[in-house]
């Protein structure tokens, strides 16, 4: 566990720009972000850059310290991203940051998630919300120790 370190305010967006690199080719990103430029350029960053600083308020995000690879992992009563949480983390910038049609495609994903999650899931838990490992550094355990 010396290996990684809870992140910091300061530490979001390197962070969120080596996971927005390990996730750029995932098939559920290419779909929600097809533009394979924006996505790389603008779309992911802003996407991870958010959920840090949301899971910095309401779970626990961890890093490994030169950032080349993070979790977020949300608490127990925290498993649902809501409008007052977005809004608590500067959230109302975010449509605009990934694109009001990048955002309605997210949407329809989440709700997907969402549902299916709450139809599975019924006891009290931390919940993994993503694992992330820029995409240099992949394959070499890094995802393992976060």
């Amino acid at each position: 566990m010396e290996n990684i370190i809870r992140l910091t305010k300061d530490q979001v967006t390197p962070a969120a720009m080596a996971v927005a690199r390990g996730f750029q080719d995932y098939p559920l990103f290419v779909r929600v972000f097809p533009d394979a430029s924006e996505r790389e350029r603008k779309s992911l960053p802003n996407f991870f850059e958010f959920l840090f600083k949301y899971g910095a308020l309401y779970g626990e995000v961890y890093a490994t310290p030169n950032f080349e690879g993070a979790a977020l992992w949300l608490l127990p009563d925290k498993v649902h991203i809501t409008f007052l949480g977005m809004m608590r983390v500067r959230g109302f910038q975010f449509p605009f940051k990934v694109g009001l049609k990048n955002l309605s495609r997210l949407m329809k994903c989440d709700k997907f998630t969402t549902e299916t999650h709450d139809r599975l899931v019924k006891s009290p838990h931390w919940y993994l919300f993503f694992l992330g490992v820029d995409t240099i550094h992949q394959g070499k355990g890094i995802g393992s120790s976060c």
